[in-house]
């Protein structure tokens, strides 16, 4: 998982996050992010479908953001959770 970049420089505050994982059985995964930690909202576009392997986010503040998405196959047979920080400075 990566973050591009992973430090930004107000005004700036929208990143992009990317995903590479593979499904054994050939399904169609789903990627849903959301905000753990943070002084402000994050708004992931796109988010909870298989295109959200690659989204934007947009963070609404400065400070550090912890950011978690979930991995899970439409079938519900697996579900996979990893984090990334990301921090917005002056």
């Amino acid at each position: 998982m990566t973050a591009s970049p992973a430090q930004i420089k107000l005004p700036r505050k929208t990143t992009s996050l990317k995903v590479v994982a593979t499904d054994l059985a050939n399904g169609s995964n789903l990627y849903t992010w959301k905000k753990l930690e943070g002084p402000g909202d994050a708004v992931f576009k796109p988010n909870g479908n298989a295109e959200a392997a690659t989204c934007k986010v947009d963070l609404s503040a400065p400070g550090k953001y912890v950011l978690e998405v979930t991995l899970s196959d439409p079938r519900g047979l697996s579900e996979v959770t990893r984090t990334i920080t990301v921090t917005v400075g002056n």
